[in-house]
């Protein structure tokens, strides 16, 4: 009878035409087994090679394996699966083919994810650099999550304090029907909107990036950044206006852009607009 195929087990297989041991086969349907990067072969441990192809490269050639959802779980206090939930929050992983697993996106790319794969099914999975678990839009997400409260903002540079100024400048007095406070009658009747359509919406989430930005609006299905912009004849408020669209094309981020004639027309323009993102419309 043949052997199992998985690194160091000597074991037989228990049919012909099989190529893991029972043990194995249990430990996959688990999720316990790996694919070396270099050759395919299955092993026990979550490492990018096996042993026979770590030996044919050097250090320098070595592919860094990072840190797996559980691992980043293991250090932050959260199971796996929520760690997943707050980088798919983040819009730097999304779901692989067929709802399986897990594929990096291109701002995941920019913080250092690499997409891997484990198991005879190639089931695909992100890992991460050390770097993210002081990255500051993963760390205040995680606060957020578990309800700790986060240091008070720094507003020494010019953004920060053009966003803290124009909040005290535009206090939120309009009250949603969801019980979202907004800044303006456009906002309530955009909030109303999504509300009544019952999609799923955050007001003034900040966008995980480097730089001070807050949105209008997120909507966490297709990932999607709601601008309205009510006072573009304002210099200032045009200069912000155009630091937000830069830094949203910096990023790549989803953008859907609301103008004053678009808010008395929502029925028709919103709809065509949510659908090109993959959000459905009743």
């Amino acid at each position: 009878m043949a052997r199992c195929t998985v690194e160091g087990c000597k074991a037989e297989v228990t049919q012909a035409g099989y190529e893991l041991c029972l043990p194995h086969w249990k430990l996959h349907k688990d999720r316990g087994l790996f694919k070396c990067q270099g050759c395919g072969r299955l092993m026990e441990k979550d490492k990018p090679l096996c042993n026979g192809c770590y030996g044919k490269k050097n250090d320098a050639q070595a592919v860094p394996l990072g840190l797996t959802s559980t691992k980043i779980g293991d250090k932050v206090g959260l199971k796996a699966e929520r760690v997943n939930g707050i980088l798919a929050e983040l819009a730097w992983i999304t779901r692989g083919p067929g709802d399986h697993g897990w594929k990096s996106t291109p701002q995941g790319g920019k913080r250092g994810a690499i997409d891997r794969e484990y198991g005879i099914e190639k089931t695909p999975y992100v890992s991460w650099p050390e770097s993210i678990l002081s990255d500051r839009a993963f760390v205040d997400a995680v606060r957020d999550y578990k309800g700790e409260k986060a240091a008070a903002p720094d507003v020494s540079s010019t953004s920060k304090g053009e966003e803290l100024g124009y909040r005290q400048k535009y206090p939120a007095t309009h009250r949603a029907t969801d019980g979202h406070m907004v800044r303006s009658r456009a906002e309530m009747l955009i909030d109303n909107w999504l509300y009544a359509e019952q999609i799923i919406h955050a007001y003034e989430r900040k966008v995980p990036i480097d730089e001070e930005l807050y949105c209008d609006f997120y909507l966490p299905t297709g990932k999607v950044y709601v601008e309205f912009w009510g006072m573009e004849n304002d210099p200032s408020y045009a200069a912000r206006k155009h630091r937000k669209v830069e830094l949203y094309k910096k990023y790549g981020y989803n953008v859907i852009e609301l103008r004053d004639p678009d808010i008395s027309n929502l029925d028709d323009v919103l709809p065509s607009k949510l659908r090109h993102f993959g959000i459905k419309v009743s």
